[in-house]
């Protein structure tokens, strides 16, 4: 069985070869494709600094491919990321170019899609245009001699009315067009991509362009709980679809606002099936009057707040009618709150996929769905190299800096971590709860914490030490195994290789930030299973200056 799979694995890789292959520099018209996902939370930022961009690698792209994806949606802050001439910053092409080769050897579509305003006051009309006039014929110079797999987008969910947005999107299309005549692009109508606003639209003149629209509604039942937006949805919760009286939680008195009023009046006759297709039918009228295809790049349900198999009816439902009205779609997002992902699992491939979900769309169910993931060493394992690693998640607390994007003088790659300035106890903290260091109980002596660091002073130090998990009681202690860096053990203001053997980290007691209690180390220890997280810590001591570190890892030798 396994021999037949792997001949029909490499069969499909061979068509998927012959089709990339053929795609030529002319188009015959717009990209054709089916389902897929939103890969959010890589290219976008809510601080005009860079984001983590190792969050996915190609084995996402594979995963997707294995449950039946052919087209992946990348959203780009593409106006956070202009270096002082106005450019693109490079390392953003480093790796939206290694995401289009991943896609274009699978044979998947990708589209670029310009995710750029999403923080701080949305701009006026004529900032976006001059955004995008300056954005557009650079991305469309940069890929131009790509694959037909290449699809661009010109802007996500637009803010203000058609009257504004169209000659703007037509002159955006204009300036693509004198530079690329290859690629589909993606156009929408304003209104925050709405459906209602693009059926308004006035067809454009180009015989290579899908429409797209958003899909979130009922809204009051899709985005229960958000923590965005009106304050009201957050207060939201266990909203039935379809609308049932008898499952009807109380309206709590934050959800009662004037925006929110009219939608949970109405719910009785949104929240169904019913519904949903006399909306969605609106998109298949629209691409028959238009002549070109329509695409729902976004649509899907926050997690957080309704009942699991309320959200499975949800994707049921829109799942079919999309499939029937043959309007291709993509979920946003993979594995956030509005993925494909079981809620509040650990979001393993592809233990952890939600099969009802899948299934609902239309998509491909892999084996070892619904099993227990098998344990497996994830050592060796990058904690920095240019960004985070991936399924690493960091944070920091009482700091007055870190900088994790630091260009000057890394010791290798593009960037290096700049912090310091910490008052006592101060910290920032590796979230390691997703990754499996079990086996380094028996293996002690042949691991190692590696990093680089360079002080700018020699009274510097820090204490850098494992934790394990704590839940506020004696079962699950969160015990410390420390170790001790000063820059008086090596160079002050060169860089330094720090190499800790596991072995020479000391166990010396856990404090629960839950039951706010010390726990001397008595006869306990720390517990290689239960790993939390790896902190660096002011300790013993207040840092003043800066200090950097560089190419973190833990290593097995």
């Amino acid at each position: 069985m396994k021999i037949l799979k792997k001949i029909l694995f490499l069969a499909g890789m061979l068509a998927v070869s012959a089709a990339f292959f053929s795609c030529g520099t002319k188009s015959a018209g717009p990209a054709t494709f089916t389902k897929g996902l939103n890969l959010s939370k890589w290219f976008e930022t809510w601080n005009n600094s860079l984001p983590n961009l190792k969050v996915y690698d190609k084995d996402d792209f594979i995963h997707l491919k294995e449950v039946g994806c052919d087209v992946v949606r990348v959203p780009i802050h593409f106006a956070s990321f202009l270096n002082d001439k106005k450019e693109v910053d490079p390392i953003i092409y480093e790796y939206l170019d290694k995401a289009c080769d991943w896609a274009e050897e699978l044979g998947m579509y990708i589209v670029i899609d310009n995710h750029s305003f999403n923080s701080g006051s949305y701009p006026a009309p004529a900032k976006v245009e001059e955004s995008l006039l300056l954005l557009w014929p650079q991305i469309a110079a940069h890929y131009k001699n790509r694959s037909n797999y290449i699809v661009y987008e010109i802007l996500n969910e637009p803010q203000f009315g058609n009257k504004e947005w169209e000659p703007i999107q037509k002159k955006a299309l204009e300036a693509i067009r004198k530079v690329d005549k290859k690629h589909t692009v993606v156009v929408t109508g304003a209104d925050w991509s709405g459906l209602n606003a693009m059926c308004e639209l006035q067809p454009l003149n180009d015989k290579n362009i899908i429409y797209t629209f958003h899909f979130y509604e009922p809204f009051i039942f899709t985005h229960q709980g958000a923590n965005w937006g009106d304050s009201g949805l957050a207060a939201l919760s266990n909203i039935p679809f379809p609308y049932n009286k008898d499952k009807m939680p109380e309206v709590p008195a934050e959800a009662k606002t004037s925006s929110l009023r009219g939608q949970l009046a109405n719910y009785p006759k949104t929240g169904n099936e019913a519904t949903l297709k006399k909306r969605l039918e609106m998109a298949a009228a629209f691409s028959e009057k238009a002549g070109a295809p329509v695409w729902c790049g976004e649509m899907g349900v926050h997690d957080v707040a309704v009942q699991n198999e309320e959200r499975n009816n949800w994707y049921k439902s829109a799942g079919k009618i999309l499939n029937e009205l043959h309007i291709p779609f993509c979920v946003w997002g993979y594995d956030d709150t509005f993925g494909i992902f079981m809620p509040g699992s650990k979001k393993k491939f592809p233990y952890d996929l939600n099969k009802e979900v899948l299934t609902a769309l239309g998509m491909n169910v892999p084996e070892g769905v619904g099993l227990a993931a098998p344990a497996s060493s994830d050592l060796p394992l990058v904690l920095y190299d240019d960004f985070y690693g991936k399924g690493v998640n960091v944070s920091s607390w009482s700091t007055q800096l870190l900088i994790t994007n630091h260009r000057e003088d890394p010791t290798e790659g593009a960037f290096c971590i700049m912090t310091g300035l910490m008052e006592r106890y101060a910290g920032i903290a590796w979230d390691l709860t997703k990754k499996n260091l079990s086996d380094v109980e028996g293996n002690q002596s042949n691991v190692y914490l590696c990093f680089d660091v360079k002080f700018t002073s020699d009274k510097q130090a820090f204490q850098i030490r494992f934790v394990d998990t704590d839940d506020g009681t004696s079962a699950n202690i969160p015990w410390r195994l420390a170790y001790d860096v000063r820059a008086s053990d090596g160079k002050v203001k060169e860089w330094n290789k720090v190499e800790i053997p596991i072995s020479s980290m000391n166990c010396w007691g856990a404090w629960s930030n839950i039951s706010e209690t010390w726990t001397d180390i008595g006869s306990n220890k720390f517990d290689w299973s239960r790993v939390w997280r790896l902190e660096l810590a002011a300790e013993e001591w207040s840092i003043s200056g800066k200090f950097y570190l560089d190419n973190m890892r833990i290593e097995v030798r």
